[in-house]
Formats: structure tokens, C-alpha cells, sequence
């Protein structure tokens, strides 16, 4: 028994117009600024959280800021904004 190949992009083909779709150079502007913008809060979301996990992990080796322990064996050295 022989298989037949059914045509279906012929037949799908048939049903549909093709769409053409034109931005305006304002539009388009704003599009690719929504990207920037998208991308700088990636970023800044990821550093926020990098910056929000180091303190943990130095608060876990430190202790609380400002508190004293006579047993703490790592100390804080400071920060630089960057």
C-alpha cells in the first residue's frame, strides 16, 4: 500500500493573505528604546541581586553590622560604589 503525501502548505496556502505590516519611524524608535530599556533592567536587576546576595554571604562570615564579637573570625573591609 502506497503512501500519499498530502500537500497541506498548498491547501493552507490557499486560505491566506499575506500581511504586510509598516512602522512608522517614531514607532519604530520607541520599539527599539523599549529594548534598551528592557535590557538596562536586566542588568540592574542583576546586580541588585548580586550585590543583595554578597551581603548575606558576608553578614553570614561577619555578623550583623555594628555588632560586636569578640569570637568573629573575618572582619568587613569596607565598600566603593561602582
Amino acid at each position: 500500500m502506497a503512501k500519499h503525501r498530502i500537500r497541506r502548505d498548498d491547501r493552507q496556502a490557499q486560505g491566506r493573505e499575506a500581511i504586510t505590516v509598516q512602522l512608522l519611524l517614531p514607532v519604530l524608535g520607541v520599539y527599539l528604546d523599549s529594548g534598551q530599556a528592557f535590557h538596562d533592567l536586566c542588568v540592574e536587576t542583576g546586580r541588585q541581586t548580586l550585590t543583595a546576595m554578597m551581603e548575606i554571604d558576608r553578614e553570614a562570615l561577619c555578623g550583623p553590622k555594628g555588632k560586636h564579637d569578640p569570637r568573629r573570625t573575618a572582619y568587613r573591609a569596607g565598600s566603593a560604589s561602582s
